[in-house]
Parts: structure tokens; C-alpha cells; sequence
């Protein structure tokens, strides 16, 4: 049998100070994007953007799985965790990360749909968050408050960019699927639209991540983590593709003619 990968043995110990830095790093986005929510909330006369923010946060129920099958560590000891599954724990600063990327940039997808956006737009827009979302790990990566570990392809600076196409479509996909959906859900059952994030990550994380999760924790080589890597972020692409046919406002499935 291949072994497991296991967490690093030395990095049991969350350091205080790394972990007070990192999680300064997100106040601003937060404030940032929780305004963006309001002011949409308020431009659209509607919850719903406010309902996509928390649906962010909400999606921090799975973090503990994506770890374990991704290969993510926290070191356990003296972290501020917000709660815990399956063993792992995990911090006070992904929670304000998840809301203020997957729920705020959601938010950004869904009010740009709303203006009309074509499809190369949704891509520019997708490029944008793979970025930002190579920007928001990079430093806690490089200053110690968390790593990944195991066969991980495609490593930048300590950061696997696979996890960067695939958390990216996560907020394309929930703000495409209230911009399509929303028109037709009653306003007194728009509160479920807090779920359209929590879906949506978990669909392209557990979808597109599938082979990935297969091959690392088998403890493949890198030649065939690289190659499932690959399939991985051409299936993220693939969910963004749909995406732009569903919600861009230059879609030929927008535009044909019906029968």
C-alpha cells in the first residue's frame, strides 16, 4: 500500500504572532467587501448580496475536509480555531478569508452580471481572482502560518495554483447561479440564497479537485500529480466555461433563437 502523506512534524505549534499578522491581513478586505455588500444590498434592493457574504463564511464548514483531502496544514497547537471536524482545527483568519473571497468576490460576480458583462469579460474576471487569490496565500504561506504538504504540483512561492483556479470558480459559479436563478425564487425564500456559495465551492472543490485528492494522498509521484493537476484546473475551467454561456450577456446560448 502507497503511505499517506502526513502533516509536517514539525510544525505543530501555531505561532501567536504569525497567526495575529495574518489574520490583520484580512481586516481590510473584509471591511472592503462586507461595504461592497451593502452597498449592493442597497443599489439592488435586495439581501441577497448580504445572504452571498455570509454564505462565504458558511462555506468554512467544509475547510476541515478540503484539508485533509488537499493536503492543507494547520498546526493545531495554540491556534484560534473556529471550529473543528475530523480531527483538523481550523483558524479565526480562513473564516474571514472565506467570506470576504468566496462571499464578497461572489457578491463582485453577481453585480457585474446584473450590468452585463460578455463572455471574454468573465474570463478577464475569473484571471482577476485566480491573482488575488494567489495574493491572499502567498504571505501566511511565506510567514509560517500554514503550508501544504505532500506531492503538490504547480507550486509558486510555496502555493499550489491549482487551489487558486479552483477556489477563483467558486464565486463564478455562485454569482452566476443567483444572477440565472434569482428572477424566479420568491422574495420570501431569497434568505436560501446564503447556500448558493457553500453549493458552488463545493462542487467545483470536490469536482474539480477529484483527481488531485485521488493521486496525492496515494503519495503519486510528481510527474502524475502534474498531470492530474492539470485535469483539475481544466475541469475549474470547464465550470467557468458554463459560466460564461449561462450568464454572459454575448452567450450564443443566450441569443439563439428558441424553437
Amino acid at each position: 500500500m502507497n503511505p499517506v502523506p502526513q502533516p509536517p512534524a514539525d510544525m505543530m505549534d501555531m505561532s501567536p504572532v504569525l497567526q495575529e499578522q495574518f489574520l490583520m491581513m484580512q481586516y481590510l478586505p473584509v471591511a472592503l467587501t462586507a461595504a461592497l455588500c451593502i452597498w449592493a444590498a442597497y443599489k439592488h434592493k435586495s439581501l441577497v448580496p448580504v445572504f452571498l457574504f455570509l454564505g462565504g463564511g458558511l462555506a468554512y464548514l467544509a475547510e476541515p475536509l478540503v484539508n485533509v483531502l488537499g493536503l492543507v496544514w494547520f498546526p493545531p497547537n495554540g491556534i484560534q480555531a473556529v471550529w473543528e471536524s475530523i480531527g483538523r482545527p481550523v483558524p479565526l483568519f480562513g473564516f474571514l478569508a472565506y467570506a470576504w473571497f468566496l462571499g464578497g468576490m461572489a457578491v463582485l460576480v453577481y453585480d457585474r452580471m446584473t450590468k452585463g458583462i460578455t463572455m471574454l469579460g468573465l474570463w478577464k474576471l475569473y484571471g482577476i481572482l485566480v491573482i488575488v487569490e494567489c495574493l491572499l496565500e502567498i504571505p501566511g504561506l511565506n510567514i509560517g502560518a500554514f503550508t501544504y504538504y505532500g506531492p503538490q504540483p504547480y507550486v509558486l512561492f510555496k502555493f499550489p495554483v491549482w487551489f487558486a483556479f479552483c477556489n477563483a470558480a467558486g464565486p463564478m459559479v455562485a454569482g452566476a447561479l443567483v444572477y440565472r436563478m434569482l428572477p424566479h425564487i420568491k422574495s420570501y425564500l431569497q434568505p436560501i440564497t446564503i447556500y448558493a456559495v457553500p453549493f458552488s465551492n463545493a462542487a467545483v472543490m470536490f469536482a474539480a479537485g477529484l483527481p488531485l485528492y485521488f493521486f496525492m494522498n496515494r503519495s503519486a509521484s510528481l510527474a502524475v500529480t502534474h498531470i492530474a493537476g492539470a485535469v483539475t484546473i481544466a475541469t475549474a475551467c470547464f465550470f467557468v466555461y458554463m459560466v460564461t454561456l449561462a450568464a454572459g450577456k454575448d452567450s450564443p446560448a443566450r441569443t439563439a433563437p428558441t424553437a
